[in-house]
């Protein structure tokens, strides 16, 4: 490790070692969860762990994964991050096509550059940084010039489906290689970028795509992987190359379960190091000796990555982080609170003192006071891909699990599960297409299940039978919800209705009207401007009105008093200017009073939650083009004010929920976090 500046990154005190409260938005109190994994990289000294998550970057130090600082969190959403080699600046990618570069020393950003990036190196020199993604690559001297690439190297393609396009620069001289063609036929190109000379090309025998690229220490051989599991290896001099090492027998397939990629890396004495990174381990080889090294097993699928110099690799889950050493030392750091996965939905224990969450394969307990997890409950789901859907009992003792990504028939059923002894106590198998929804009753005796061709069917929870199937709707079902009686239940669906039915005898009783405009402009509520751009244009169009399409009805909530619904309704596409709305039906007779025309910040409301007194409604965006944080916006239902917005995630919000006494107000975003709000200042 020659040449290498010491990292020494402005830390978090040493006394402030409550995570839950870093970085937090205003008006949070907590964050509970650290974000998504989406990429990692070693400091070159090895000292320390750069995490990109969907919520920000974390800094940790390698001995003990001890989380050391948390940065670029105002907007998030980081997809690469990388080191220069001598470790002065991070790089980092995310969603929206930013890439920014960071002092790592003060960890406050430098450069912003305009570009979506999948790939991202420095040069040796540190002088530029090159980015790729599937239309080509581009080389920045960031520092002197960040408003033009200096290079730009687009790719010669038929399709670029599927490929992955690595780049690197030689440890010795400014030579950049690159994905320069794809489909009929890979290939990468070597140019030097000082001189604009071009080196080489190194061609596949057959369409390839890409996985990993890396220069020997002497910079005279560029090893790259592909897809098929063959890593060749090429004379940057004289164009050479030859097949150094094949994964037997498998091929990578994107999102399979036996999938397989590899990951490469030079040692300081020129032995290229791979990894096999297969579903539930990693396989070391010495190409050189063309022998395994080491074996390491782990649970599930994680991100990974070498060390500069290949002598330690690091992967990383929602469960643990794995540390792999030269001398086969194998440090694991259990993290089940940290790196979480997606949060599906929330829900505050009765007694208020417990947050239960659910995120990907699994259940969450939070204790509220301190913040800290107590259990996690993962049912059986061994072979299920993309995770699944989840909702727990009134009496928090049975959880029933329906699988998100299904792949063969038998993974429609929907199972139940006792949480405290992890058996599984019912299957029920009635679906034919994948599960959408579920409900339990008020008092746990019925379970309601929605499928995406929209069957519904009530079961008794006693027996595990079916009561009844609810025969209406024809679209994937979107929202179901009982009655806080128990005695009826509404549902919504892609089919642009929502129904209300009797759940003791199965049949329908009623349909909340879904008018596209109401008669009675004085129903609508909001801020002004949206108001009278709605009244404009409801003037303006006159008989032409009803050829403006329908509503379609998304979330749908009851007041705890069971007297109000509440459900967002979101308007074609043909409505665009003109606002989305929450809107608010008299529970015993469906009639409609009020409609909150909702602002441009929160026209994609996708959740709702009543406060426990009834007077206040929650709302819970989506993520919009344009926004960096979601908003949350309280609502008076008396009145349709809004009292106070909060700002925080920085992609869809989930769920949402009131604690029992009203005082929190919890958000789980698909960022991987939950965020505790203190609402008691504006709820009353």
């Amino acid at each position: 490790m020659e040449n290498r500046t010491a990292l020494t990154p402005v830390l978090k005190p040493l006394n402030e070692t409550d995570v839950t409260k870093w970085e937090l938005p205003e008006g949070a109190i907590a964050r509970l969860g650290r974000g998504v994994l989406k990429d990692i990289s070693f400091s070159p000294d090895g000292r320390y762990l750069a995490v990109a998550t969907m919520n920000g970057c974390w800094l940790y130090d390698l001995p003990t994964l001890t989380p050391l600082a948390l940065f670029e969190t105002e907007r998030g959403m980081i997809q690469k991050i990388v080191f220069s080699r001598d470790a002065q600046w991070i790089a980092t990618s995310n969603a929206d096509g930013i890439a920014k570069v960071w002092d790592t020393q003060t960890l406050q950003c430098i450069t912003k550059i305009d570009f979506r990036a999948s790939a991202l190196h420095f040069s040796q020199d540190g002088q530029y940084l090159a980015m790729s993604n599937h239309r080509g690559s581009a080389i920045y001297s960031w520092r002197t010039n960040t408003d033009e690439p200096v290079h730009r190297f687009p790719i010669e393609a038929e399709d670029t489906k599927g490929h992955r396009f690595p780049i690197c620069f030689s440890p010795n001289e400014n030579l950049l290689a690159y994905v320069s063609a794809v489909s009929p036929q890979d290939t990468i190109t070597i140019s030097d970028i000082d001189t604009g000379e071009h080196i080489t090309d190194m061609s596949c025998p057959a369409p390839l795509a890409f996985q990993g690229l890396v220069f020997s220490p002497c910079g005279q051989y560029l090893a790259s992987a592909h897809s098929n599991g063959d890593v060749q290896v090429c004379n940057v001099h004289n164009g050479a190359s030859e097949i150094v090492h094949t994964v037997s027998g498998v091929t990578y397939v994107k999102l399979a379960p036996d999938a397989t990629y590899v990951e490469l890396a030079y040692t300081p004495d020129g032995t290229l190091r791979v990894a096999e990174v297969h579903k539930g381990k990693v396989v070391m080889w010495d190409t050189v000796q063309r022998k395994k090294v080491d074996t390491l097993e782990f649970g599930t699928r994680g991100i990974c990555c070498f060390s500069d110099d290949g002598t330690q690799f690091a992967i990383a889950n929602s469960r643990e982080f794995r540390v792999w050493t030269a001398d086969k030392s194998n440090r694991v750091v259990p993290m089940p609170d940290a790196h979480i996965g997606i949060v599906r939905w929330l829900r505050f224990s009765q007694k208020g003192k417990t947050l239960i969450s659910a995120h990907g394969l699994g259940t969450l307990d939070w204790a509220v006071v301190n913040h800290q997890l107590q259990r996690i409950f993962r049912p059986d789901t061994e072979g299920y891909s993309g995770g699944i859907r989840s909702v727990l009992s009134p009496c928090e003792k049975f959880l029933a699990a329906a699988v998100l990504g299904v792949r063969h028939s038998n993974d429609i059923a929907i199972t139940v599960w006792h949480i405290t002894s992890g058996s599984l106590i019912a299957e029920l198998t009635e679906h034919e297409k994948r599960v959408l929804q579920m409900a339990y009753s008020p008092t746990g005796d019925c379970l309601v299940s929605g499928s995406l061709s929209g069957e519904l069917y009530v079961w008794d929870t006693q027996q595990w039978e079916k009561r009844h199937k609810l025969i209406g709707h024809t679209d994937g079902i979107r929202s179901a919800v009982f009655h806080p009686d128990g005695k009826q239940l509404i549902t919504a669906s892609h089919d642009k209705t929502a129904r209300v039915w009797n759940v003791e005898n199965g049949e329908q009783v009623g349909a909340l009207p879904l008018d596209a405009l109401l008669e009675d402009t004085s129903l609508y509520k909001g801020r002004s401007q949206e108001i009278q751009q709605f009244i404009d244009w409801k003037q303006k169009m006159g008989t032409q009105q009803s050829t403006y399409g329908t509503v379609c009805p998304g979330s749908i909530k009851i007041s705890p008093c069971g007297s109000l619904i509440a459900g967002k309704l979101s308007r074609e596409r043909r409505w665009k200017g003109i606002a989305n709305e929450i809107r608010l039906w008299d529970a015993a007779t469906l009639e409609t009073r009020m409609a909150i025309l909702l602002p441009a910040d929160a026209s994609s409301t996708y959740v709702l939650a009543f406060s426990p007194c009834g007077r206040y409604l929650a709302s819970g965006t989506w993520w919009k083009k344009g926004l960096e944080q979601m908003s949350i916006h309280l609502w008076e239902v008396t009145t349709g004010e809004n009292v106070h917005t909060f700002w925080g995630h920085p992609t869809d919000i989930h769920d949402i929920a009131f604690s029992p006494d009203g005082e929190l107000l919890a958000s789980g975003s698909f960022d991987g976090t939950i965020l505790l709000w203190d609402v008691k200042a504006f709820i009353n």
